[in-house]
């Protein structure tokens, strides 16, 4: 099973390189920059086994979402804690107003 995984991941990694070298010829970018791109993969294929390029690229953009969704948290936190203090506010509002009416009333 994992000789079929490996052969399938072969043949997307292979149409990804041909579509990236057809986008490059079509954006009008150097061959040079493919070349280097293309030598870092090999050279970090070699260096570390096939799917290294794509655990270390998965990594990347786990590490990526990570750091969002603290950024989005550290946002959202402070407006959480105002929007139920305003709810706190109007529960605590509705509790006293009639108290004070009655307080109004006696006088």
């Amino acid at each position: 099973m994992e000789a079929i995984e490996d052969l399938d991941r072969d043949e997307t990694v292979k149409k990804s390189a041909v579509r990236a070298r057809g986008n490059g010829a079509a954006n009008g970018s150097g061959d040079s920059k493919q070349k280097a791109i293309a030598h870092a993969v090999s050279t970090i294929e070699k260096q570390f086994g096939k799917g290294a390029i794509l655990t270390m690229t998965a990594d990347g953009i786990d590490r990526e979402i990570e750091r969002r969704a603290m950024a989005l948290t550290a946002l959202l936190e402070p407006t959480m804690i105002l929007v139920m203090g305003g709810v706190v506010l109007t529960i605590v509002l509705a509790v006293l107003m009639p108290i004070m009416e009655m307080n109004q009333l006696v006088r």
